[in-house]
């Protein structure tokens, strides 16, 4: 197993290595005064509380769903093997304990 996990591991990281050392990448510049690039400024296109719904309210909804309602309602052949050892204490839900 370990001899599969080097030998996977150097196949990889000698194209890394000698693309870093050896390579080099193409570079070109840009004009700030080119109209294909130019766009207006815009100070925010997604408000705070959209961002904050989407990145904290809709994960805490969704995994509070899931954690209430019962194991056969599932779909998931996973969720006894993950309910037989956990006991349903709720705040375990967001690492409060």
């Amino acid at each position: 197993m370990i001899a599969i996990s080097l030998g996977t591991k150097t196949k990889v990281w000698i194209p890394v290595l000698l693309l870093d050392v050896t390579g080099k990448p193409y570079q070109r510049g840009f004009f700030c005064d080119d109209d294909s690039i130019r766009h207006p400024f815009h100070d925010s296109t997604v408000t705070n509380v959209i961002l904050y719904i989407g990145g904290l309210g809709l994960p805490i909804v969704a995994v509070s769903f899931h954690n209430r309602t019962p194991p056969e309602q599932h779909n998931d052949p996973l969720d006894p093997v993950c309910y037989s050892g956990l006991p349903p204490i709720y705040p375990l839900d967001f690492g409060i304990r």
